[in-house]
């Protein structure tokens, strides 16, 4: 299949799988949603859906509309098999040995690229029905038709795996199976180092920011400081050191700009598009609604989303925006499914669903 047909055939597969499901919510009504009536612990369909996806993305041409898949399939193709002592192996090394060991398996790059994506995908499967076991199809949906959940599988997929696989740590979390989480935050580091932002996060939101406001506090503050301070902030980040792959993101020249298809002005846009989540959190927790799986979310989004606020204006901002924005579909199923929030709960459901995916399709629409 030419790579020019990939995206528009996955906007078309969300549209109609949102809109068939959405309307079924508005047209049942009532509010069985919250209470596990409906598809209950059903993960068969939603897997499948996942599998396919995950092999046809997978198997996707190597091609420049894919964004860094052509780089990395120059690195893959570079690698000379069984010459392990030449090989640079980083700090991520997981990500380094893995790749090795399938080029030396002799793996074709396409066959390479499928197996990254099964791990993006069907780990995020598995957080996803941790959060909403009983409507992993909802689930699904909103995962799926998330703003660039196709980009980081195609685009930056060390980010997209290492961001899935903390995903399911803090599900771990938050049924307090401790071990499990380490050996997982582990994984995820050696895969991306940037993964240590939304694991930190995590841990104070277990911690020290039990309560959301002291994050929202925090990140309204990080707006203002990066509008008063431009680039101070996205510098003196970049020269902490947390993680190489910063210099280059935090250039500002005319000529990175141009490479990276990108601009250094405050990306308001995505602002807007990062309060969304906030707004629709805070919005559940003023009709009086508690809930310790959602407050960790919620605080984990803030302090994630906090740091990119003060890299918003770095050459490619939507590879730090994704530490925070990954979590963004399960902030808007949880509460659909695990508390009563609406007197329709199925009707604003099926709403929210259709216009979580409208909102994807055109923005994608609108770049593509």
């Amino acid at each position: 299949m030419e790579a020019s047909l990939y995206e528009p055939i996955y906007l078309t597969l969300i549209s109609l799988l949102s809109l068939v499901t959405g309307m079924r919510l508005i047209i049942s009504g009532g509010n069985t949603l919250a209470i596990g009536e409906h598809n209950r612990g059903n993960s068969l369909g939603p897997l499948i859906l996942c599998l396919i996806l995950a092999i046809w993305i997978g198997l996707r041409p190597v091609s420049f509309l894919f964004g860094d898949t052509v780089n990395y399939a120059m690195v893959y193709n570079a690698i000379e098999p069984g010459n392990l002592h030449d090989y640079r192996i980083s700090s991520e090394w997981l990500w380094d040995i893995f790749t090795y060991l399938c080029r030396t398996a002799g793996l074709s790059v396409n066959v390479y690229f499928m197996l990254i994506d099964l791990v993006y995908i069907l780990v995020s499967f598995a957080a996803v029905k941790k959060f909403v076991p009983t409507s992993p199809w909802l689930g699904t949906l909103f995962l799926i038709g998330a703003l660039f959940f196709f980009s980081f599988g195609t685009n930056g997929l060390r980010n997209g795996v290492a961001c899935s696989i903390v995903l399911l740590i803090m599900a771990y979390m938050l049924e307090e199976r401790y071990v499990s989480a380490v050996i997982l935050s582990l994984i995820a580091l050696s895969i991306h180092r940037s993964s240590a932002l939304p694991l930190g996060g995590a841990i104070l939101a277990l911690t020290v920011l039990k309560n959301p406001r002291y994050a929202l506090y925090g990140w309204i503050t990080c707006i203002l400081l990066s509008l008063i301070a431009g680039n101070y902030w996205t510098e003196l980040i970049a020269d902490i050191g947390f993680d190489d792959r910063l210099a280059q993101y935090t250039d500002t020249s005319d000529e990175n700009l141009s490479t990276w298809g990108s601009t250094s002005s405050f990306r308001w846009d995505f602002l807007a598009y990062s309060a969304i989540p906030v707004i629709y959190f805070f919005y559940i927790c003023s009709r009086g609604l508690r809930d310790g799986w959602f407050n960790t979310l919620a605080t984990t989004y803030l302090v994630a989303n906090s740091f990119w606020v003060l890299m918003i204006r770095a050459a490619f901002s939507n590879r730090f925006a994704y530490l925070s924005w990954f979590l963004i579909p399960v902030i808007f199923v949880y509460p659909l499914c695990n508390m009563k929030v609406w007197k329709d709960q199925n009707f604003v459901a099926g709403m929210l669903l259709i216009a979580y995916v409208s909102i994807t399709v055109i923005f994608l629409s609108l770049i593509w």
